[in-house]
């Protein structure tokens, strides 16, 4: 039985169960849908370490309970070791997808820093949100920073948005197709596990109490405006995860403070893999 195959068994299976517990309990099952939506659909696959992997100092970091893992790794010329950047991966992802940009940005003169995301990687957890993964952007950027730049894959673009607005950071952001709404992603989501009006509305009652924050808070859009530093935006106009109509909005506000590249092809995964991109990262990053 091949991996898609599988997904489609284990999709039919919640969707099933999430529509029998929405009989008996709306709010069971709301619960479990966010369980579902919160959950790597991966899992935590054993990966083997790409070779840039090995010349890393191994870090980790206490955080609300749990141990995140991470990695750093230092330029060879001391008087380099001044400039830092933090690399956040996206969602049912792991810092080793993004050992490819660790030589370009030595070789820039950064001390480079990536850690995995709470229940992603070998950090613990079985769980994570956008939330958790701001605050834990903020744990490392307190412990480790200041960073001179973000650079941000999907969720993890969105957490460094919020973050950098929570913190007030002025560092450069580099946000690699992000996810921009959460409500673009809660419809996908429901579309998905074709949830119904009602466990649909109760999920998003869960996130407001549990978070404090309606969902249109978890916004890039909303959040960019609130973030005074300069913000590399690289969006691939075919994303089918984090929909390139979600950019338009921002595009068309004009912020001084927010460049935008944007590719056509690339889709959501293989965009942080292109040529064109990487130079664009490194340019931005060496402009005063």
């Amino acid at each position: 039985m091949n991996k898609k195959t599988k997904t489609k068994i284990k999709a039919s299976y919640y969707i099933v169960l999430i529509k029998l517990l929405s009989v008996f309990s709306v709010r069971a099952a709301a619960l479990k849908a966010f369980q579902l939506f919160s959950t790597p659909y991966s899992g935590k696959p054993k990966r083997i370490a790409p070779a840039e992997f090995a010349f890393a100092s191994p870090l980790t970091l206490s955080f609300e309970g749990k141990t995140l893992r991470g990695w750093q790794w230092q330029p060879e010329q001391e008087k380099d070791k001044r400039k830092k950047v933090l690399i956040a991966h996206g969602f049912d992802s792991c810092t080793y997808r993004f050992a490819h940009f660790i030589q370009p940005l030595l070789q820039q003169g950064f001390t480079v820093f990536a850690f995995d995301a709470p229940a992603h990687g070998l950090s613990d957890g079985k769980t994570t949100n956008v939330l958790e993964y701001r605050n834990a952007i903020v744990a490392i950027s307190k412990k480790l920073g200041p960073f001179d730049i973000y650079i941000g894959h999907s969720l993890g673009g969105m957490a460094i948005t919020l973050a950098a607005e929570k913190l007030q950071i002025t560092a450069k952001l580099i946000l690699i197709a992000p996810a921009i709404e959460t409500s673009t992603a809660i419809q996908a989501f429901s579309k998905i596990l074709r949830l119904n009006i009602n466990t649909k509305l109760a999920l998003i009652d869960h996130i407001k109490d549990l978070s404090k924050h309606s969902i249109q808070y978890f916004s890039v859009s909303r959040a960019i405006a609130h973030v005074h530093a300069p913000v590399l935006w690289i969006h691939d106009e075919q994303d089918k995860i984090c929909p390139f109509k979600d950019v338009v909005p921002v595009q068309q506000k004009q912020y001084p403070h927010i460049s935008f590249f944007c590719t056509k092809g690339l889709g959501h995964s293989n965009i942080y893999r292109s040529k064109s991109v990487k130079n664009a990262i490194i340019s931005f990053s060496n402009r005063e």
